[in-house]
């Protein structure tokens, strides 16, 4: 319920949202990321140690236990990519809010928070 002292504002905006470039470079960015990422646990999979179970140990079966590096190599850029791409793409979208109503979009932020944690995990485990 509007009272006579608040005014009513104007929309200023132009073009639909639908339209506008860096909304579409934002969601190119974040489909990117993501993507990208899921091709880093790809890769993650064939590239860690095999897991040691205990039905393993009990038949004495030989098991690999040190990191491929074929697939290591591929893990560690791709991861990078998707912490540079997330950060232009948290980067970009910071400076583009500038009002209240503004949408808040929290996939890159926290793609950039997962891929700085899986760096720091590749650090730790990696030989």
């Amino acid at each position: 319920m509007k009272t006579d002292k608040t005014p009513e504002r104007a929309e200023r905006r132009e073009a639909p949202k639908t339209r506008d470039p860096v909304l579409k470079l934002l969601i190119v960015l974040s489909i990117l990321g993501w993507s990208v990422f899921v091709l880093a646990l790809v890769l993650f999979h064939y590239a860690r140690p095999e897991l040691i179970t205990g039905l393993i140990t009990y038949w004495k079966l030989q098991v690999r236990e040190h990191w491929l590096e074929s697939y290591s190599v591929y893990l560690i850029i791709t991861v990078v990519l998707t912490f540079i791409i997330s950060a232009a793409g948290t980067v970009i979208r910071r400076k583009r809010i500038r009002r209240r109503g503004d949408a808040i979009w929290l996939n890159l932020p926290v793609l950039l928070v997962i891929s700085v944690m899986f760096i720091l995990y590749l650090f730790k485990h990696m030989d």
